[in-house]
């Protein structure tokens, strides 16, 4: 594959007040898989990955709210909460409702609410890098994370 090479479309769409941008690749009758990426990413960020699914899944790459080529919300919501229903109107505008979600870090962590909200959305889901709150060990000794700690 040639990193010129087009193999999506963008698009913008108005979900909650804000136009958000997506990529979209692919097949949409295809089993559908959404693609969210970290918090100083965009939609972009997928494209080394997706052209490896496109020949069996449609996708979907999101470029969150206040990023990119998607809206800022000037009221400051950039909740959890407010990703996961702009990630839900978005794929119900699209028709998916069945799909592979696939979270990078910040876009991981939306994906574990969005699940716990939409069960019966979600069919599959890769979490990737998600990371978690705190500094790891509790007494801050990275042996207490891991067996082999620092050797």
């Amino acid at each position: 594959m040639q990193i010129s090479e087009q193999l999506y479309t963008e698009h913008r769409i108005n979900v909650n007040g804000l136009n958000i941008h997506y990529t979209d690749w692919g097949n949409p009758d295809l089993p559908h898989m959404f693609l969210a990426h970290g918090s100083v990413a965009n939609a972009f960020y997928w494209d080394l990955v997706a052209p490896d699914f496109r020949d069996k899944y449609h996708i979907v790459a999101v470029t969150a709210r206040g990023r990119a080529k998607s809206d800022y919300a000037t009221d400051g919501s950039y909740e959890t909460e407010d990703y996961v229903q702009d990630f839900r109107e978005l794929t119900l505008a699209l028709g998916m409702d069945k799909l592979t979600y696939i979270g990078q870090s910040m876009g991981g962590k939306i994906g574990m609410t969005y699940a716990a909200v939409y069960p019966d959305q979600v069919e599959r889901m890769v979490l990737v890098d998600i990371g978690g709150e705190g500094t790891g060990a509790p007494s801050g000794d990275p042996k207490e994370v891991s067996p082999r700690g620092l050797q």
